[in-house]
């Protein structure tokens, strides 16, 4: 397992070694280690006793060659040592081969942070933050073959918020995160619904904001959603599932969404999102929920929204899009690969075809808000029955809709 050898007195106990593995040479040193950084890392909770300020300036001297070699990546560039000397150098690498690179320098990235979250002490925590690591997950967490990365962001905002530094969990950044991660309260994954809405979440909870300097005010509908998501869909769990649903429904949320308009699309992505549940008992109260936010948001903040779902559908039934299958790393530790595998792996098995009926028969129980769509866009003229053949040969369902509402759903197909 430990392949390094470090200059050392013999009589070094097993942390010490463990440590020593986390020492630098250079980035290259990096690079053609990571198997060894990793199993070093994720050792490293579970030993004791350890120098803590040296196990806080390995871990930041190590991410912050990460983050160099990740900006490297960017500009298209890989690290590679000479052969007359040791000094870096800079070759161009194949699209394959950056892609891997880059992979497995998320991952050891990502563990390191994870470490940090559970070892570290919230100041030297926020010194971590300062290296720019937020903005690196927030550069390729939407990536959906990277949802460690989200897991990753998630573990490390709680660790903030349990350790007690409310001081994070400021407006700014707040909104940087929900620009980022707003699509994903309507993905059609449940575990990246789910841990998304709990980083949304602590901006709630936290205890350390007062009533002039509230992020969210009056506002617990990120909570509610969580519950609401945290309620497995099963025929045991239905009532209680449905119950935190409609506890979404506009005219409930209509006050806090009227004290927090710049998010008052957040009940209306996740609902959407909900649809893509393989579970028909849910269907139609879920969308019964949707029509409530036809008629009561303003009319471009619904069709923001529902017209970025309808295209979602489309593309997704063209493109025939599949569940994504996290690839191996390639590294020579199968339990690391299989981690990686884990930690990546998606259950659900979206249906873009059903999902595309859904809306449409959405649309039918909200004609005059299609219609009132129609007169401000004016798309060009169809006929219903083109949208009734075209969902699918094999389809029975009967879309009973105007035209208003053909042309609005061609337009966004």
């Amino acid at each position: 397992m430990f392949a390094r050898k470090v200059n050392g007195p013999s009589e070094r106990n097993f942390p010490q070694a463990v440590l020593d593995l986390l020492i630098l040479d250079s980035s290259v040193d990096l690079m053609e280690r990571q198997h060894d950084y990793l199993h070093a890392l994720i050792c490293l909770p579970h030993l004791k006793p350890l120098d803590e300020d040296r196990v806080a300036g390995l871990l930041k001297q190590l991410l912050k060659h990460i983050l160099e070699l990740l900006r490297c990546c960017r500009e298209g560039y890989t690290v590679v040592r000479s052969r007359e000397s040791h000094e870096m150098d800079v070759d161009v690498p194949s699209d394959e081969e950056e892609q891997n690179r880059n992979k497995r320098l998320l991952f050891v990235f990502s563990v390191a942070l994870e470490v940090c979250a559970h070892m570290l002490e919230s100041g030297t925590l926020l010194e971590v933050l300062e290296l720019g690591v937020l903005e690196e997950l927030l550069r390729n967490v939407q990536d959906i073959k990277f949802v460690h990365l989200l897991r990753t962001l998630d573990v490390l905002l709680t660790s903030l918020h349990l350790k007690d530094k409310g001081g994070v969990f400021r407006a700014n950044l707040f909104e940087k995160l929900f620009h980022k991660l707003k699509v994903n309260l309507s993905s059609p994954y449940s575990d990246v619904r789910l841990v998304t809405l709990h980083i949304f979440s602590l901006f709630e909870r936290s205890t350390h904001n007062t009533s002039s300097n509230l992020v969210l005010k009056e506002w617990s509908i990120f909570s509610q959603c969580l519950a609401a998501e945290s309620v497995l869909p099963t025929v045991q769990d239905y009532r209680d599932k449905l119950q935190q649903l409609q506890a979404l429904s506009y005219e409930t949320v209509a006050s806090s969404l009227t004290c927090n308009s710049a998010y008052s699309q957040v009940p209306l992505r996740y609902l959407l999102g909900v649809l893509f549940v393989n579970f028909q008992l849910l269907w139609k109260p879920v969308t019964r929920l949707v029509v409530s936010y036809a008629r009561g948001l303003p009319s471009a903040e619904f069709w923001e929204v529902f017209h970025e779902q309808l295209s979602l559908a489309v593309q997704g039934v063209k493109m025939l899009v599949e569940n994504p299958t996290p690839v191996p790393l390639g590294l020579k530790c199968d339990v690391l690969n299989n981690l990686y595998t884990r930690l990546n792996y998606l259950d659900d098995k979206p249906d873009y075809v059903n999902y595309r009926i859904l809306l449409w028969n959405a649309m039918t129980e909200f004609p005059e808000v299609c219609e009132q769509k129609n007169r401000n866009e004016k798309p060009p003229p169809v006929h219903p029955t083109e949208i009734r053949t075209s969902i699918s040969p094999s389809s029975a369902v009967e879309l009973n809709t105007t035209s208003a509402l053909a042309n609005y759903a061609t337009e966004a197909g």
